[in-house]
């Protein structure tokens, strides 16, 4: 038993699982930011092999519509290969909870594989559900061998609202492949820029947890000053913003390094939220050597050093928000050093890597 190789799934969902070969070209022609999806493939160590579970060529031929492979894909193939694999990661919420569904057969149950499962959106939307879908989550929950979190704010949270065993709660730092957002790497000039475009005040992000009418706020304060937003989302895009010196774009990974690697500083406005919005960005800009203003919501300082490796504004404080920006843009000095100070604690405490080995540290406990 001492001996045996570990067998690790990893199910990130029917996207994922139906462009995994496109997601490795992609990396080969650094179109994306790791090898695989959030870097778990990374756990592949001597007693552990770990693989993205996926739909191959033949079975995307054979199921050619879409709604055709995502029923094969969680009614059929995942359910046969609970039974493959020692132990299942997930990183969104709802497979998680799906596979605790099938795991809810007793006696059977028992041959099918252990579960980590990260959470990263239940807390937040568990304060819009009723008891009944309470209740039914909380059982879902307790199937689950390992739920993981990305902030330490929310072991307390997981207790109070499901119920469960601190044994089985773990908050885990996220990573990212800090090799993919370097000077080094090829940049390019997103479109509708200019060469003179540079030290604009960047905001990144696109769930719903971006304060972008602070942001707003704040850039009507600075007119003097550009402000760029990047985000994927279409809210965000076609929004009518009251400053006329905000501009609002789509970036691809090399767009991304040029837009950081040309600002003055980050920005990350935030509302209220419990699962650390806005981390990702922090990590970028700390990979790119930026400083960062970001609003403290609870668990932000598992990823900021407060005035040693960012600045930390209490949520909504416009004030406070021009003040800290006021503070970089005149104290070059103190920013370069927040900066510095930012890519030697992030490069060595968040990353994929470290991500992946949490993973595995925890799947050998489980499965000792």
């Amino acid at each position: 038993m001492i001996n045996k190789k570990h067998k690790v799934g990893v199910f990130l969902g029917y996207k994922v699982s139906s462009t995994i070969d496109e997601w490795k070209e992609n990396y080969k022609k650094d179109l994306v930011n790791d090898a695989l999806p959030y870097g778990y493939d990374r756990a592949n160590v001597e007693k552990m092999t770990v693989d993205y579970i996926k739909l191959n060529t033949i079975e995307r031929k054979i199921f050619f519509n879409k709604y055709f492979q995502y029923a094969y894909l969680y009614f059929i193939k995942l359910p046969v290969l609970l039974f493959k694999y020692d132990i299942i990661w997930t990183h969104y919420d709802k497979d998680a909870l799906y596979i605790a569904k099938l795991k809810q057969f007793p006696i059977i149950n028992k041959k099918m594989a252990k579960q980590i499962g990260n959470f990263v959106w239940l807390i937040d939307n568990s304060k819009e559900y009723n008891k009944s879908k309470l209740k039914s989550i909380t059982k879902l929950l307790s199937r689950i061998d390992m739920v993981i979190y990305l902030s330490s704010s929310e072991t307390q949270k997981f207790i109070e609202i499901f119920k469960l065993n601190i044994s089985k709660l773990k908050y885990v730092r996220f990573g990212i492949n800090f090799e993919a957002y370097s000077d080094q790497k090829a940049m390019s000039m997103p479109k509708g820029f200019s060469e003179n475009c540079k030290d604009y005040i960047l905001s990144v992000g696109t769930d719903i947890h971006r304060d972008i009418d602070l942001l707003d706020k704040l850039a009507n304060e600075f007119e003097d000053k550009k402000f760029i937003l990047c985000s994927c989302n279409q809210d965000y895009l076609s929004k009518q913003y009251k400053s006329k010196n905000l501009k609002v774009i789509n970036a691809n990974l090399s767009e991304m390094r040029y837009l950081y690697k040309n600002c003055s500083c980050v920005i990350i406005p935030l509302k209220y939220n419990e699962h650390v919005s806005g981390s990702t960005t922090i990590l970028e800009a700390a990979a790119m050597k930026k400083a960062v203003i970001v609003s403290e919501t609870p668990g932000i300082r598992d990823y900021v050093i407060e005035n040693k490796t960012g600045i930390l504004v209490p949520i909504g404080n416009l004030d406070l928000m021009k003040k800290a920006l006021q503070k970089l843009e005149y104290n070059k000095d103190y920013k370069n050093q927040l900066a510095l100070n930012a890519y030697n604690y992030c490069s060595t405490n968040f990353t994929t890597d470290i991500w992946a080995k949490e993973h595995a540290k925890l799947t050998n406990e489980i499965l000792k």
